[in-house]
């Protein structure tokens, strides 16, 4: 069962709050966030951070702006899972 929270970011001189779902995925998650009209995928790396995945064709679609959030919301993932 995919479980939900919010991420606040500030991006561009304002708060954003950017919608998170928890997805199980095998033995592990994935966390999924839409961005403009993107779908965005962070998953757990061996790092211990989160790489970013999104669907065919649809990183090229993604202005400055939508990329920085995508950024942001990753950081912020990171600084609650450390």
């Amino acid at each position: 069962m995919d479980e939900s929270f919010e991420i606040t970011v500030a991006h561009e001189g304002r708060e954003v709050t950017v919608p998170i779902i928890l997805a199980p995925y095998g033995y592990t998650y994935r966390l999924r966030a839409t961005i403009g009209d993107t779908e965005i995928i962070y998953e757990p790396d061996e790092e211990m951070g989160y790489r970013v995945m999104a669907g065919d064709g649809a990183a090229d679609k993604l202005t400055s702006s939508e990329r920085e959030l995508i950024r942001l919301t990753g950081e912020q993932l990171n600084t609650l899972r450390s």
